[in-house]
Formats: structure tokens, C-alpha cells, sequence
């Protein structure tokens, strides 16, 4: 056989393959009878479509999509979105068939499985967060809080500062700094000078920028194409940054949570004991401990990575939202400086307790109001269904298939929340609604902080 023969067998066969698989997934996959678009069914790069190329308009499409096929539509040739906000409470319970999609969380790009993102086995999670699951506790609520007021004031002071230096001031950026700051003393026993947040009012220190540098397309061409997150750890950030420089400031973040981990392990004198890494270093020591031998340094990095991430991603965004939307209505600033002073009427005395605040019903409605218009994970955290299959929102849905319901349905729900559109705190003092504020999902594999 000539190379030509070969050539045209091989693509003959190449062909081949690719139209059983179209016609395999279009007729004959479990999914096949759930509606949607005939590309979506075929092939997930209608999903990178619309995350890559179009700078994350799926679930744009998707509410739109959600009016022409119903409650439930296909997305990838392996995946369901639901929109129905019964799917949402049915999908992140403690009793739903399923675990973390492993596809949706590797895009992350950590060197280890973290606590925060690892499924399965109930026994092997409750091992991994044992040693940080009392930082969660009520009883540390008061060490925290210590460390966050001082963070807060701090954080003050360098907004005044620019309001008398008449400088304009980004926000944004404040917000951001403020939870690197508060996340830090979490995480660490101390940063290294350099690294410290809330340094200045330009709000530019090296973890703020970076961070805010790596919330950018490359997460969803990772999250489309896994392969890249292989190759990316593989090679240099400089021989990367020849491609493209949008993974730089992931990187620089990376490198700078490397060094932190590096420091809270070599630097000598008095240690936090009640902190995320000195619990993860010690945790074979204890007495009481089923672990062996020490934390491996790829672990507690990757655990440091996915707290800070959990920590300063969403929490700036509902700040800076609730701040503009305040900013835009001026009865309600004095409805809130009203309140405030009623349990605060010396600003010079100690800040409120995080108790006296969280009792005030205006200003919790407004924290409330930017959780929920900003959604946590808009998209809906995956969940890769079980063995023997799982009942969504009145539908039979196969194990091995992917499901998911964005928090955006939930939030945006007329029945739930009247003018959904508009921002309004007071609805929060209405009755209970906490339990449809799920930005930070349920169930079992909930935000810890959250629980």
C-alpha cells in the first residue's frame, strides 16, 4: 500500500469516527432526548464558543435558550443546565447522587487536590479539612474578627487619605486589597513586608494586582481545553508569557503564595497556631492525629491557593456593587448612615461588633442585595451524577452525565424575589429569604464559611 492509499485510510477512518460519535451523541447517548441546540449535543466546543470566544456569554445564551427548549437544555454532549431553582435545591443538598465535577474544577490550575474542591469519598474530605474545620468554628469568630476590624479601619484610613489628598480613589481595588489583607492573616502567621495588602491608597500591592490580573479568559480556555492547564504548569512563566500575557498574573500569584508558604515554614519565632498553614504543617504532630508524616509543600501551597481564591473573588465584587448601587441613591445613604449612627453615634469609640452590625436590618439587606446580584458562581458549580442516577426538578437524569443550575436562576426568580432587577435592601426585612441566597451554594460541599 502506497502512502497515498495510507493517507486517504487513514482519513477514511478518521471520518468515520467522527460521524459515529456525531450520530452516537445525537441519537444514542443517555442524553439524547434532553433539548437544546443540535451543536451543543455534538461537541463541547459550543460551549468554549460562547466562554473563550465570546468572553463568557453562556449563560446569556443560556436564558435565552432556557425560553425556546424549557427548564432543563443540554450544553455539551455530557451536560445539563437547569433553570428551574427547584433543579438548584435538588442538585447542591446533602443527599444528591453526585460529587464535583472533576472537569469543571481542575481549570484552577493547582498542583495538588485541595480540600476545598476534592469529592467522593465522604471519609477522605473529612481527613483533608479536619485540621482547619475548628478556624471555622463559633469559637474563633472572635479572633477573626479582631484581625478583620483591624484590616477595616486600616482600610478606612487609606480611602480618607485620598479624600483629603482629593485623589480619586479605586474602589474596586480597595475592596480587593482589604480581603487579600483579611485572607493573609487567615492563611498565614505573617507575610513578608513586601507583600503585605492595604499598603497605600493606590491599592497596588503585588497580590491585589495579581489577582486581579488573573480573572480573565484563561480560566474558561482551561475549563474548555484541560489539556492547556498540563502544558501551562510545565513550562515557564517566561516561555508562556512569549504566547500570551494573560497568564501572567496567575503566575505571579502562584509565585507569590509559593514564597508566603516558604516563609511561614523557615522564618523562626512565634508561630499562629490557629491559622491555615500552621494547622496543615503541625497536623502530623498531635497526638490525636490519623496523619503520619508532615503536609507534603505541593499541598499546602495548593491549599493556600484555593483559600485565597475562595476569599478575594467574590467578596470585592459584592462590595463594589453594593457601594455603586448605594452610591446611586441618595435617601437610601442617609437611611444607612441613619442606622449606623443609631448603634455607632461616637465614630471616634471602638467599631460595632460583628453582632450589633449584622443586626441591623438595613444595612445587613444591602450586603444581602449585592450577594445576590453578583451570584457567586454565575454559571453553576458542576456535579458529576452518581451511580444509579438522580432526580432534578421532576427529570430522570442518567449517571456519568453533568449537571448544573446557576445561582443567577435562583436569584433572578420573580417568585422568590419581586423586581428582581432592581436593588433593593428592604426586601430582606420581608420575612426569611436566606435560604434562596445560595451564591455560596449548598449542601455538603457548601462555602465553609458560609455554614
Amino acid at each position: 500500500m502506497g502512502l497515498q492509499s495510507l493517507g486517504l485510510t487513514l482519513l477514511f477512518t478518521f471520518l468515520a469516527y467522527r460521524a459515529y460519535i456525531v450520530l452516537y451523541r445525537l441519537h444514542l447517548h443517555p442524553l439524547a432526548n434532553f433539548p437544546g441546540p443540535r451543536l451543543a449535543a455534538v461537541s463541547t466546543l459550543w460551549r468554549a464558543y460562547l466562554q473563550v470566544w465570546r468572553d463568557g456569554k453562556l449563560l446569556h445564551t443560556t436564558k435565552e435558550l432556557h425560553k425556546r427548549y424549557g427548564p432543563v437544555i443540554r450544553i455539551s454532549p455530557n451536560e445539563l443546565d437547569f433553570c428551574d431553582p427547584a433543579a438548584f435545591f435538588d442538585i447542591y443538598n446533602t443527599t444528591f447522587n453526585g460529587i464535583k465535577d472533576p472537569d469543571f474544577y481542575n481549570h484552577l490550575r493547582v498542583e495538588s487536590d485541595t480540600m476545598l474542591l476534592v469529592d467522593g469519598d465522604p471519609a477522605d474530605h473529612k481527613a483533608r479539612f479536619r485540621p482547619v474545620a475548628t478556624l471555622f468554628s463559633a469559637r474563633q469568630h472572635e479572633t477573626h474578627e479582631a484581625s478583620i476590624v483591624a484590616k477595616v479601619e486600616q482600610f478606612s484610613n487609606l480611602v480618607s487619605l485620598s479624600a483629603e489628598r482629593r485623589r480619586v480613589c479605586s474602589l474596586a481595588a480597595g475592596y480587593r486589597s482589604l480581603t487579600v489583607g483579611i485572607m493573609y492573616d487567615f492563611i498565614f502567621t505573617d507575610v513578608p513586608d513586601r507583600f503585605k495588602a492595604l499598603r497605600g491608597p493606590d491599592f497596588d500591592d503585588p497580590l491585589t494586582v495579581a489577582s486581579a490580573d488573573s480573572l480573565n479568559w484563561t480560566s474558561w480556555l482551561i475549563r474548555n481545553f484541560p489539556m492547556f492547564s498540563a502544558v501551562v504548569m510545565k513550562l515557564s512563566p517566561a516561555m508562556v508569557s512569549l504566547v500570551t500575557s494573560s497568564f501572567e498574573g496567575a503566575n505571579r500569584m502562584f509565585e507569590i503564595l509559593a514564597e508566603i508558604v516558604e516563609h511561614e515554614k523557615s522564618t523562626k519565632g512565634h508561630k499562629n497556631p490557629n491559622c491555615v498553614a500552621q494547622r496543615l504543617l503541625n497536623e502530623h504532630i498531635h497526638d490525636k492525629s490519623a496523619v503520619a508524616s508532615a503536609t507534603p509543600d505541593s499541598v499546602v501551597r495548593s491549599e493556600a491557593i484555593g483559600f485565597m481564591l475562595a476569599g478575594t473573588v467574590d467578596p470585592p465584587n459584592v462590595l463594589s456593587l453594593s457601594t455603586f448601587m448605594v452610591a446611586q441613591d441618595l435617601a437610601l445613604q442617609v437611611r444607612l448612615y441613619q442606622e449606623l449612627k443609631s448603634s455607632w453615634p461616637n465614630m471616634q469609640s471602638p467599631m460595632p461588633s460583628y453582632q450589633v452590625l449584622r443586626s441591623l436590618p438595613l444595612l445587613r439587606g444591602t450586603v444581602q442585595e449585592g450577594i445576590r446580584l453578583t451570584h457567586g458562581v454565575a454559571t453553576g458549580p458542576s456535579r458529576l451524577v452518581g451511580k444509579g442516577g438522580a432526580r432534578v426538578a421532576g427529570y430522570d437524569v442518567p449517571a456519568k452525565a453533568v449537571v448544573a443550575a446557576p445561582s443567577y436562576f435562583v436569584h433572578m426568580d420573580p417568585k422568590m424575589f419581586p423586581n428582581p432587577e432592581k436593588f433593593e435592601p428592604d426586601r430582606w426585612a420581608d420575612g426569611d429569604r436566606s435560604n434562596s441566597l445560595v451564591a455560596f451554594s449548598r449542601g455538603r460541599r457548601m462555602c465553609p464559611a458560609e455554614q
